[in-house]
């Protein structure tokens, strides 16, 4: 019996280690448990705002609007949650209380508003989802990529990206939703303002876009994946130093091996 030694050289181990730290993860996220006094800001750059009169604030400046949104879980049990959210931004200031169940949004007079989209649960790729809203202001999102990465207040972190698939209706605005979302809490990382959010805290709309700011929620650990981010950004001069490198041994070899030849003939 012949035995068989195979030599993996320790680069191609390298990156083999590497591309499995990499491979997708789970396709179908359980969202973690909330507690008491978790909370998520974001912030929000408005290019205007639109209210259900149809007057807006900024519509006609090229700066953009600055504001905060912010959740907080104020009480909980095994399948409600109550937050406050709030939105500040210009001179609108509001909050109020959401109450949640299997991700739909209550009103305090028990009245339902539709799905909240500031976290999801149990994504799967290439499967449409109800994100906001309900009726004709539904969003509907479909999850088209995995271990997207972005740069959160916790550092480095893999995302689901969402492209909306229906185009939710709000007063006279058409939206055009897009979110990305942490893959192992499943809170909001990033979304397009073209969402009906807004019409939970009055009537009004906005559009732009909202980022993370601060959590407390564990977005678990940050992913190695942002050194390959940056190496595809900067691999042009990774290419040409080698290149440069290559070509100076290759230089340095043969000038090296005609010094030997002409020492051989002397």
């Amino acid at each position: 019996m012949v035995a068989i030694s195979l030599k993996i050289p320790p680069f191609f181990l390298l990156v083999i280690l590497i591309l499995i730290a990499l491979r997708p993860g789970g396709y179908a996220q359980s969202l973690r448990t909330f507690q008491k006094g978790d909370y998520a800001e974001y912030d929000v750059k408005a290019a205007f705002i639109e209210f259900s009169n149809y007057t807006t604030i900024n519509e006609k400046s090229h700066e953009f609007i600055q504001g905060s949104l912010k959740w907080t879980v104020i009480d909980f049990n095994d399948s409600n949650l109550v937050l406050a959210l709030s939105l500040k931004i210009s001179y609108l200031d509001y909050t109020k209380k959401v109450f949640i169940h299997n991700r739909k949004a209550y009103f305090e007079n028990g009245t339902e508003w539709g799905y909240f989209p500031l976290w999801v649960d149990d994504i799967k790729i290439g499967e449409d989802l109800n994100i906001s809203g309900r009726g004709i202001s539904l969003s509907v999102g479909r999850t088209v990529h995995a271990n997207v990465l972005k740069n959160t207040p916790k550092g480095w972190q893999e995302c689901y990206a969402v492209d909306g698939v229906s185009n939710p209706k709000v007063f006279s605005r058409t939206l055009i939703p897009w979110y990305v979302y942490d893959m192992d809490s499943g809170i909001l990382v990033e979304m397009s303002a073209d969402d009906p959010i807004w019409t939970f805290l009055g009537d009004f709309t906005i559009a732009g876009n909202v980022a993370l700011k601060s959590t407390n929620v564990d977005l678990g650990p940050q992913s190695f994946g942002f050194i390959l981010y940056y190496l595809s950004e900067i691999w042009p001069i990774i290419l040409l130093a080698g290149v440069f490198f290559i070509g100076y041994y290759l230089y340095r070899r043969a000038k090296g091996r005609s010094r030997l030849r002409t020492r051989g003939k002397t």
